[in-house]
């Protein structure tokens, strides 16, 4: 409905950063999702491996299924410096299978730790016993 297109990667190209970079710069990849861990390992070896422009095209990255840490945050913003891509830290429980808040790190992000941030909008999460109590 608005243009957009779902870009597959090949069996293990979620694992592998140079595979990711290359999709992101072929198919002008405009939105990705991270793990934590596979977003330092991405950050780590696209400082090294290419300039940055090759990820011009990313606008917005988000991160979930494991603790968001400020170096990540950090890293992110250095490495697309210049750019309009924006990171955003999901939780939720892995229960709900549906990220239930969410924050939006800024560039000048300088906690300590990155927050789980606020619920999104309609949300409601119920924790119950076996006896629905």
């Amino acid at each position: 409905m608005t243009g957009a297109r779902v870009c597959m990667l090949p069996p293990q190209g979620e694992k592998d950063p140079a595979v990711l970079a290359e999709t992101i710069e072929r198919y002008r990849v405009t939105a990705m999702h991270f793990v934590p861990s596979m977003l330092s390992v991405f950050l780590e070896y696209a400082g090294q491996a290419f300039k940055t422009e090759k990820l011009s095209s990313l606008r917005r990255v988000f991160a979930s299924g494991e603790a968001l840490k400020p170096q990540h945050v950090a890293g992110f913003y250095k490495l697309t410096e210049g750019h309009e891509a924006t990171l955003h830290n999901l939780y939720g429980p892995t229960e709900a299978t549906v990220e239930v808040a969410y924050f939006d790190c800024m560039t000048s992000f300088m906690e300590p730790v990155v927050p789980i941030g606020k619920p999104i909008d309609n949300t409601q999460l119920y924790i119950v016993s076996d006896n629905w109590q």
